[in-house]
């Protein structure tokens, strides 16, 4: 499994990107957002989308946290990544055949493609941002959003995106 991980993260090694991402993680707001991702990830998806919801329905102003949850989603990908895992899952369920109605499965992998699962895991994607990253200043979002547009950000969430694709491939249907 290391060798795998570091076999990934080896071929796209950037010397100076590795710098500037390894310091921008490990300054105050880099460990607070690795702090809050941690957390996060020990919720429930249905949760953590139910109570960013309610938050939101509440009146809270949230116009400019939403430009910056929405570039962090685009700097992240997020919502493709999830498109590619939930691929990846079904096909792995995909040789069971009969009993997992394989034709069904497979048009459900087809119907990904299209532009209908797009915004539903796109809009729960940005529910889980807002949920991840909702102690945040409004200025340390920003923030956020600027390190993970940068050449370094983006150079680490790319090399993460190839490592998520590497563990969790999906296949041409």
């Amino acid at each position: 499994y290391y060798k795998d991980v570091f076999g990934v993260f080896a071929k796209g090694v950037n010397n100076a990107h590795l710098s500037n991402a390894t310091q921008w993680f490990l300054s105050p707001l880099g460990r607070r957002v690795v702090q809050l991702e941690t957390v996060s990830q020990t919720m429930d998806t249905s949760q953590k989308s139910e109570k960013t919801t309610a938050q939101l329905s509440s009146g809270s102003p949230f116009g400019d946290r939403l430009v910056s949850i929405e570039r962090l989603e685009r700097a992240m990908d997020l919502t493709r990544m999830s498109i590619n895992l939930l691929q990846s899952q079904l096909q792995t369920y995909l040789p069971l055949g009969f009993e997992f109605k394989r034709v069904a499965a497979e048009n459900f992998l087809m119907e990904l493609k299209g532009k209908a699962w797009i915004q539903p895991l796109h809009e729960r994607t940005l529910l889980s941002l807002f949920h991840t990253y909702g102690s945040l200043s409004d200025k340390e979002l920003m923030a956020f959003a600027d390190f993970a547009e940068s050449a370094p950000g983006q150079w680490f969430y790319q090399l993460k995106k190839k490592f998520f694709s590497a563990f969790y491939p999906s296949k041409k249907i």
